[in-house]
């Protein structure tokens, strides 16, 4: 049912706002429309780059999140979801890449995975990675980071 909904979501963001589904999750790929929501919503943004058909880690998370019910529960649950990816070859046709590696610059993203956690002006509350213990693990650190820096309670 819910890999259904995955896909209804993703068909429907096709048509606006593009989108891709990483396990039963619906991401977004418009970094811009995504803090618009987190302003919405009051739930800050989860941008995540990946390297989705070349970096191991990038598809090791991934697997993280496919496996892991209560990892996406808590993403869906807290953030508003982007994934700002960078395969290769660089694709010519995105729209978003060029502000994507941008950012990807701004922030100094130099390695995959790098997870921000943003408020809804792009304001960096915590900054993560891969983490090989798991999700659990992953869900412990980066709430600690957010409660550390910023007024939100995770």
């Amino acid at each position: 049912m819910n890999r259904y909904l995955c896909l209804i979501t993703s068909t429907l963001m096709l048509f606006g706002s593009s989108g891709i589904c990483l396990g039963e999750i619906a991401w977004s790929k418009d970094y811009i429309e995504t803090l618009k929501r987190s302003q919405e919503s009051g739930k800050p943004a989860f941008v995540y780059f990946s390297g989705s058909n070349w970096c191991g880690f990038c598809k090791r998370f991934d697997a993280q999140m496919e496996d892991s019910e209560a990892f996406q529960s808590y993403l869906k649950e807290n953030f508003e979801l982007v994934n700002l990816d960078f395969p290769r070859p660089s694709p010519v046709d995105d729209p978003n890449f060029e502000l994507n590696t941008w950012l990807k610059t701004q922030h100094t993203v130099s390695g995959f995975p790098t997870i921000l956690v943003m408020d809804h002006r792009g304001v960096i509350l915590a900054r993560s990675g891969y983490k090989r213990e798991g999700a659990e693990v992953f869900i412990k650190d980066l709430k600690n980071k957010i409660n550390e820096a910023s007024d939100f309670e995770f």
